[in-house]
């Protein structure tokens, strides 16, 4: 059997030819029909620079040294902008990682999607072309199709969006398709969903699929192999389940090492029930948030939408509270409301005992301090036209008059207590690793010496080594500041191995709040169960 893509020695750099960077180093991969092909490694390690040269895209900076592409006999890396508009689509089909980048915020979806079929089936008729993509958004297990079809992307949750570019994907029935971390950043019900679609799709259309992802526990429910690849070369390739349990190189096993299970140990396993009597540091008590519904053009369309209801919750100092819940079940949104980025609707919060004006500008810097704030994303949260040095600066300014000197040694120390060396002081966000970069965003939050942290989503783009890095990183300061901490995560594994307590939020109301040894065993609560049931390899009884 032929493969439909054949990678052959694939090398690529970046950079000038006086400084020159091989990112990519004589990489070699077939890809047959019904199959699909996990590409795992470290942030840099080139599996997403491989997955895109498939597609025929090459960044400005990037240079090919060699090799070539091979898809219907004709090679990829060769072929002219117009060729390559042809075959993608057609041949080759991308999901990316977030589709609300992806969809056109303008456009309704049904326009995107009959625009995009008539283009690569130029005989189509319009209405040809929206009977097909309502049955595409059916196909892909969208409720109500022509709903979807005359909505705009940032009505529609995040799973929908991605089954949206799903369908897309599809549309003109490649034989190829490009995925690149479809599934970050989707709480795990929604996640298990998106799989069963791609699996289905792969089963009945015998599509092969290139999937690009950190998440390894992911790719026992999708992938048939795997390639494994470290600094641009791949270390191992072969049938997942042989790759996975028997791994024949160190980085390998050093990559599975590194997964955390949700049928693990969390930090207070072994710890003494009755020694939990620290002060609260945080106290919700019924905290309702509603938000206004408005128009594409701004107006007010009815009734607010509830985001939380009556929250009731309480923290105690130097804890790890842990808030999980399914896309829209309010967990960031009581994280906004506590550094004050929305305003309550009704219901009182309390910092170590004194109330907790809602509005930010009702917060003094006294207040403002005390609350810091990690957000998912370094590479959307950090300033990329300034120095990492001035960022920390910045911030520390803004709640202090520090002289340069002391600016500057305090600077040091804040990268010091995140493992950073001093010399990063002077480099650009985009000179830094994914890990690197979430980094110097907890540095940024803890120059100011808060009492609270608030960790939102911060591992979601971040491969498994680098998680671990980050966790263990987050549990030394804890100790070494008396931090107390919200970790908000759809990572149930995660989430058991650092968390000392979790609540569950579903619909905007809190339905468990325990200890994390009592959550994750049995007896579950339905809706723990039902969250659980829908993290790749986990075993309920061992839970």
């Amino acid at each position: 059997m032929q493969p439909l893509l054949s990678i052959r020695n694939l090398s690529i750099a970046f950079g000038s030819r006086s400084a020159r960077h091989r990112v990519v180093s004589d990489v070699s991969l077939d890809l047959f029909a019904g199959q699909v092909m996990g590409l795992v490694g470290e942030s840099g390690s080139g599996k997403t620079t491989v997955a895109l040269h498939a597609l025929g895209y090459r960044p400005k900076a990037a240079v090919l040294e060699g090799g070539s592409i091979d898809f219907g006999g004709r090679d990829i890396l060769r072929l002219d902008p117009v060729e390559l508009s042809g075959l993608r689509g057609n041949g080759i089909a991308y999901v990316p990682q977030n589709p609300g980048a992806a969809l056109n915020p303008t456009r309704r979806v049904g326009s995107l999607m009959t625009e995009m079929i008539r283009h690569h089936l130029g005989s189509v008729t319009r209405t040809d072309a929206r009977d097909r993509a309502l049955a595409l958004l059916g196909q892909v297990g969208l409720p109500n199709p022509a709903r979807i079809f005359d909505r705009y992307p940032h009505e529609l949750s995040g799973g929908q969006q991605q089954r949206v570019v799903i369908a897309m994907a599809i549309a003109c029935e490649p034989s190829v398709i490009v995925l690149d971390e479809p599934t970050t950043g989707l709480d795990t019900s929604t996640q298990k969903g998106i799989l069963s679609l791609l699996r289905s799709i792969r089963d009945r259309n015998r599509v092969a699929m290139l999937y690009v992802t950190h998440d390894l526990p992911l790719l026992r429910e999708i992938a048939t192999h795997v390639a494994v690849m470290k600094r641009g070369v791949v270390v191992e390739t072969g049938p997942l389940e042989t790759v996975f349990s028997a791994p024949r190189h160190d980085y390998t096993r050093h990559l599975l090492s590194c997964v955390p299970s949700v049928e693990g140990r969390s930090p207070d396993a072994d710890a003494d029930p009755d020694a939990s009597t620290a002060p609260t540091a945080l106290r919700f008590d019924r905290l309702v948030v509603d938000y206004s519904t408005t128009s594409q053009i701004g107006l007010s369309t009815g009734a607010p939408h509830r985001a939380l209801n009556e929250i009731s919750l309480s923290i105690g100092e130097g804890e790890i509270c842990a808030l999980v819940g399914e896309s829209g079940s309010g967990k960031s949104t009581l994280a906004r409301a506590l550094a004050g980025l929305v305003s309550p609707s009704d219901g009182r919060m309390e910092l170590a005992g004194v109330p907790l004006p809602g509005a930010l500008r009702r917060r003094g810097k006294d207040v403002l301090r005390q609350i810091g704030f990690v957000f998912q994303n370094p590479d959307l949260s950090l300033n990329p036209r300034r120095r990492v040095g001035s960022i920390l600066a910045d911030a520390l300014s803004s709640f202090e008059r520090v002289g340069g000197r002391e600016a500057a040694r305090r600077v040091e120390a804040g990268l010091a207590e995140v493992a950073l060396p001093a010399a990063f002081a002077r480099r650009y966000p985009h000179e830094l690793s994914g890990g690197q970069r979430q980094r110097v965003a907890i540095a940024r939050a803890l120059i100011s010496r808060p009492k609270i942290l608030i960790c939102d989503e911060v591992l979601t783009a971040l491969d498994v080594s680098v998680q671990a890095e980050i966790l263990d990183l987050l549990v030394r300061l804890r100790r070494e500041f008396g931090l107390t901490i919200l970790f908000i995560s759809h990572d149930l594994a995660v989430v058991r191995s650092i968390a000392d307590r979790v609540t569950v939020l579903k619909d905007g109301e809190i339905v468990v709040a325990d200890e994390t040894e009592k959550v994750f065993r049995p007896p579950f609560h339905p809706y723990v169960r039902h969250l659980l049931s829908a993290v790749p390899g986990a075993t309920l009884d061992a839970a």
